[in-house]
C-alpha cells in the first residue's frame, strides 16, 4: 500500500482509506514492535497482528463513517480464513532460523489471521478488560522485548480483576489458537424432534485433506461461541455465550430454537472459525434470505454465510446446490460488504481494454506513464493486462522486464499478475514464462519470483492441455529452476486439484445454473481470474456472463469463481509447532550491544559505494575470546578494527578475522578474552553499497518537473538488513542506543529516527554532517532508519510528511491524519508516544508498503 501524494481533485474515499489505514499500521507499531518488540521473529505475529488489527480499529475512530471495521472480516478475516485452511499453514509463533525462514514469516498468517484472532480475543475479554491487559503489557515490558506468553499473561491477569472466579485461562485459550495452525469448522446439529436442543462439534477445517498426510496433531480449540435466532435476531451482544473447550469434541446445548426458527453462530463473524449446520436449518436461512427480511441477518453474518458455504461447498462437506440458494438473495443485496465493490474505476478501464485494440492499449499506457497519481498507477498497470491482443500482451510483459521501461521493479510483477487474470491471457503469460524465465530471473535478482509467477498462474489453468505444458516444462527444467522448484511443484498440484474440483461439480454447476438462469447455458469452462478489490468481489468470464445476461447468475458465478481460486493464492511455510529458535543462525550471546555510534558518508553516483564508521559499545555476558556480529555485503577495514576496554582504556589485540557468509556472521578472534561484566569499545571503519533492491541502505530516484534524475538513499531493515548497512548485532532482541551522523553534499540532507542535534561543515570532503540526537531508548536494529534527499516536507504539529519539491498540497490528507492517529493510539492504550517528532517519507522505491522504523516511518511512493 502507497503513501501517495495526489491532486485533491482526485482523492477519493477508497485513496484516503488507504492512506489512514496504512498510516495507522505503522504508526501501532510505535507501540507493538517498537516500544515493545519480539524476542525472536517466531513472535513477528506480535507486531504484524496488532497492527493489523489497528490498522482498522484505529482508523474507525479517525474516520467515524467509513464502516472500516465492517470491511475487515472481509479483508482480513476471510482472506486469513482462506489461507490458513491448508495442510501446508503455519502456527502464529512458529520456528524461524535463517533469514529465508525469518522473511516467509511475514505473510497472511502473521498478519491477517493475528489481526483477526486479536480481535476475537478483545471479544471474548470485553473492551475495558481488553484495553488494560494491554496497558498493563506495554508498561512491564517496555523498551524490552516479549513472547506471546508475556501478552497472554498480562490480559489473563487484566480479566482475573473482574473475573475473580472464572475457570478460564486466557494463557491456555490463546495457545490453542497461536501454537497449533489451521482454525475449527464448527458443526451444528439440531435435534427437531426433541425441540431447542442442538449438537455443537469441532475438528479442523482443511479445504483439502491428504490421504498421505503424516500430521497426527490432535487439533482442538478453546473456541468461544455465540449465536443468535430468528426470534431474537440479537447481532450485537458479541460476548461468548458458550465455551467449546479443547478437551471437547462436542458439546449439547438445550433450549437453543424453536423447531421453524433458523439459528446462526458466530455474530458478526467475531470468531475465527466457519459454522456448518445441518439441512433444516440451512434451508431455513436460505428462506429468510431470499425474503424481504433478509436484512435481519446482520450484513456481516450474510457476508459470513456465503464465504462459509462455497468454502465447505469446495471441501466437499456441503452440496453445492445449498450453497449456491444462498447466494440467490444476491440480486436484492445493496450493501457492498458481503460482495459489491464501491469503487468500479478497475471495471471500467479494463473493459475498454479487452473490447479495444492497440490505440486504446497505447493511450492507456500514455496515461501511466504522465501519472503521478499513485493508486491510479496501480489501477493502469491492471487494466493494462486486460487486452485481449497477443501481440499487445506480450509486448507488455516484455516491457515489465526491461529497465527503461518506465515502470519500477516494485511494481514489475503487477504486469504478470494482471495478464494472468485475464482469462485471455493466461496461455499468453504461460508462454512468456517459459520462453524467458532466466530474463526474468535476471531481472528480479533470483528465481522466487518464477516459482511465485507459475503459482499465480497455476490458480487459473482451467484445461488439461494447459496443465500438461506446465507438468512438462517443470520436468524439462528442473535443474534450471533451482529454488523455484518447489513452489513449480505446488503450481502443478493446485492446477490438478482445480481441474478435479470442476471435473466433480461441473455437472452440479451446470444442472443449477440451467435451472435458475432463463439463458440456459452450456458451461464449458470455468476461469478463475484475480482481483485487487479484496476477498469475494472476482471478475467471471465474460464470455460466460454473457450467456448468462443476468445479474444474479453473474455474482453467483464471480463467488465460484473466487471459491476456486482463493485458497491457492498463497505462499506458507512449511508447518512446525516448535517455537523455539534453533542456534545455528543466532549470534552466540555472550556479548550485547549497548550503543552504537554511526558515522556514514553516502555515495549518490558513480559505483554508489559509500563508507562507515561503526563505534559498538557491548557488555561482556560470558567470558570470551571472540565477538561475532552481523555484516551483508560490507568490505570491512581489518586493520581499521580496535577492540579496547572501557574500564581500563587498554586495547585488546585482534588476531584474526573471518567471515560466514552463509550465516553473516563476522568474528573477531582475540589475544586473550573479554571479561565478565566489563564493557568495551568495538571501532570498525567499512565501506558498503547502496544496492538498487530496496534492501540495507539503498539508492532509489525521482525524475523532477526539468526531467532531470535525482538520486536520493534511504533504508529498509527489517527483518535482517541492518547489516547491510553497518555491523551490528542484527537481532530484535538486541536492543541498544543508536547515534547516527550522516555527511551530505550541498543540496541534500539527512534524516533519521531522532531529531537533528547540529550540523557541521567538513571543508576538506565539502560535505555537511548531520548529527542527529542519540536515540533515548534502547531499540532494535531493524527500527534504525535514515534518508538522504532533496526532500521537503509538510508539518502538523509533531509530525512531518517529506516529499519531492513542489507537492506539498498533495500530502495534506497524510499531514491531517497523522496527529490525530496518534492521538487516539495514545488515548486506546493510555502509553504515550514516547517520542517528540514523526517523520513520514513517500520514498520513490520501496518493496514493502511502508515500514514503522521508529520516528521515521517510511512508505512506498509510486510516481
Amino acid at each position: 500500500m502507497a503513501l501517495d501524494m495526489r491532486r485533491s481533485k482526485i482523492v477519493q474515499s477508497a485513496d484516503k482509506q488507504g492512506i489512514a489505514t496504512t498510516i495507522a499500521h505503522e504508526f501501532a507499531h510505535q507501540w507493538f514492535g517498537n516500544l515493545v518488540s519480539p524476542r525472536w521473529w517466531s513472535y513477528a505475529w506480535l507486531n504484524e497482528g496488532f497492527a493489523t488489527y489497528f490498522e482498522w480499529f484505529i482508523t474507525a475512530e479517525v474516520e467515524k463513517d467509513w464502516r472500516i471495521e465492517d470491511q475487515f472480516v472481509i479483508k482480513e478475516v476471510q482472506v486469513a480464513l482462506a489461507a490458513d485452511c491448508l495442510e501446508s499453514s503455519h502456527p502464529m509463533t512458529n520456528l524461524v532460523n535463517s533469514p529465508a525462514d525469518i522473511s516467509s514469516i511475514f505473510d497472511s498468517i502473521s498478519y491477517a489471521k493475528a489481526g483477526s484472532v486479536i480481535r476475537m480475543m478483545s471479544h471474548f475479554l470485553s473492551t475495558s478488560i481488553f484495553k488494560a491487559g494491554l496497558n498493563t503489557y506495554l508498561n512491564a515490558h517496555h523498551h524490552n522485548t516479549a513472547e506471546a506468553s508475556d501478552l497472554f499473561t498480562a490480559l489473563h491477569t487484566s480479566f482475573l480483576t473482574v473475573n475473580p472466579t472464572s475457570e478460564i485461562s486466557v494463557i491456555d485459550v490463546m495457545n490453542t489458537w497461536t501454537t497449533q495452525m489451521g482454525y475449527p469448522v464448527i458443526t451444528v446439529n439440531r435435534n427437531y424432534d426433541t425441540a431447542r436442543t442442538a449438537k455443537v462439534k469441532q475438528e479442523r477445517f482443511l479445504l483439502t485433506a491428504s490421504a498421505d498426510s503424516s500430521d497426527n496433531h490432535d487439533y482442538k480449540w478453546w473456541a468461544p461461541l455465540t449465536f443468535t435466532t430468528n426470534t431474537s435476531k440479537d447481532f450485537t451482544t458479541t460476548q461468548t455465550q458458550i465455551w467449546l473447550k479443547a478437551s471437547e469434541n462436542e458439546t449439547d446445548l438445550t433450549d437453543i430454537a424453536a423447531n421453524d426458527d433458523w439459528v446462526i453462530f458466530n455474530k458478526q463473524q467475531i470468531g475465527f472459525y466457519r459454522v456448518n449446520y445441518d439441512d433444516t436449518n440451512w434451508n431455513l436461512i436460505i428462506s429468510h434470505l431470499n425474503s424481504d427480511q433478509f436484512t435481519d441477518i446482520h450484513v456481516l453474518n450474510r457476508a459470513q454465510l456465503l464465504d462459509d458455504s462455497l468454502n465447505f461447498a469446495r471441501a466437499g462437506i456441503l452440496d453445492y446446490t445449498t450453497a449456491l440458494n444462498i447466494t440467490k438473495y444476491l440480486s436484492r443485496e445493496d450493501d457492498y460488504i458481503p460482495c459489491i465493490a464501491a469503487d468500479v474505476s478497475s471495471v471500467v478501464y479494463c473493459t475498454a481494454l479487452r473490447e479495444g485494440g492497440e490505440e486504446e492499449w497505447t493511450f492507456l499506457k500514455a496515461q501511466y506513464d504522465s501519472s503521478n497519481v499513485g493508486t491510479e498507477q496501480v489501477l493502469l498497470l491492471t487494466a493494462l493486462g486486460c487486452s485481449t491482443g497477443t501481440q499487445i500482451i506480450t509486448n507488455y510483459l516484455d516491457l515489465s522486464i526491461s529497465a527503461d521501461s518506465g515502470i519500477r521493479k516494485q511494481d514489475a510483477s503487477r504486469v504478470f499478475s494482471a495478464v494472468y487474470a485475464n482469462p485471455s491471457g493466461v496461455d499468453i503469460a504461460f508462454q512468456f514464462l517459459t520462453e524467458n524465465y532466466q530474463k526474468i530471473s535476471e531481472f528480479y535478482g533470483g528465481l522466487g519470483t518464477i516459482g511465485s509467477i507459475l503459482k499465480g498462474i497455476a490458480a487459473r489453468i482451467s484445461t488439461q492441455e494447459q496443465l500438461v505444458k506446465l507438468q512438462s516444462f517443470v520436468a524439462e527444467n528442473e535443474a534450471a529452476l533451482g529454488d523455484a522448484v518447489t513452489a513449480s511443484k505446488q503450481a502443478i498440484e493446485t492446477a490438478q486439484a482445480n481441474l478435479d474440483w470442476f471435473a466433480s461439480n461441473r455437472a452440479a454447476l451446470v444442472t443449477w445454473l440451467r435451472e435458475h438462469s432463463p439463458a440456459a447455458p452450456e458451461v464449458t469452462t470455468l476461469f478463475i481470474p484475480t482481483t485487487t478489490q479484496g476477498a469475494t468481489c472476482i471478475t467471471i468470464s465474460t464470455t460466460l456472463i454473457s450467456e448468462m445476461m443476468r445479474v444474479t447468475t453473474a455474482i453467483i458465478l464471480t463467488f465460484l469463481s473466487w471459491n476456486l481460486s482463493s485458497a491457492h493464492l498463497y505462499s506458507l511455510s512449511s508447518s512446525s509447532h516448535d517455537t523455539t529458535a534453533s542456534t545455528q543462525y543466532r549470534l552466540p550471546g555472550d556479548v550485547i550491544p549497548r550503543s552504537y555510534v554511526i558515522k556514514l558518508i553516502p555515495k549518490l553516483y558513480d559505483d554508489f559505494i559509500f563508507n562507515g564508521t561503526v563505534e559498538i559499545t557491548v557488555e561482556v555476558v560470558e567470558n570470551t575470546g571472540t565477538v561475532t556480529f552481523h555484516i551483508d555485503d560490507l568490505e570491512i577495514d581489518e586493520d581499521s578494527v580496535v577492540v579496547s576496554n572501557l574500564d581500563t582504556g587498554t586495547t585488546v589485540a585482534v588476531t584474526n578475522q573471518t567471515f560466514d557468509e552463509v550465516h553473516n556472521f563476522y568474528t573477531l578472534t582475540l589475544d586473550q578474552d573479554l571479561e565478565k561484566g566489563n564493557e568495551y569499545n568495538i571501532l570498525i571503519n567499512y565501506n558498503g553499497h547502496h544496492r538498487d533492491d530496496m534492501g540495507g541502505f539503498y539508492r532509489s530516484s525521482y525524475v523532477n518537473s526539468t526531467g532531470d534524475t535525482v538520486w536520493l538513499a534511504s533504508t529498509h531493515f527489517e527483518p535482517v538488513r541492518a547489516r547491510r548497512a553497518f555491523p551490528c548485532f542484527d537481532e530484535p532482541a538486541l536492543k541498544a542506543r543508536f547515534q547516527i551522523s550522516i555527511a551530505v553534499p550541498e543540496g541534500l540532507h539527512a534524516i533519521s529516527n531522532m531529531p537533528l542535534n547540529t550540523t557541521d561543515l567538513d571543508e576538506d570532503l565539502e560535505l555537511t554532517w548531520y548529527h542527529m540526537n542519540e536515540t533515548p531508548m534502547p531499540m532494535s536494529s531493524y527500527l534504525v532508519a535514515f534518508v538522504v534527499s532533496d526532500f521537503e516536507n509538510t508539518t502538523n504539529n509533531f509530525t512531518a510528511v517529506w516529499h519531492r519539491p513542489g507537492i506539498d498540497s498533495q500530502a495534506a490528507y497524510s499531514s491531517s491524519v497523522s496527529p490525530r492517529t496518534i492521538q487516539v493510539l495514545e488515548d486506546f492504550t493510555r502509553v504515550p508516544y514516547p517520542l517528540t517528532k514523526m517523520d513520514e517519507v513517500a520514498v520513490p522505491d520501496f518493496s514493502a508498503g511502508a515500514m514503522e522504523n521508529w520516528g521515521i516511518v517510511t512508505y512506498r511512493r509510486i510516481n
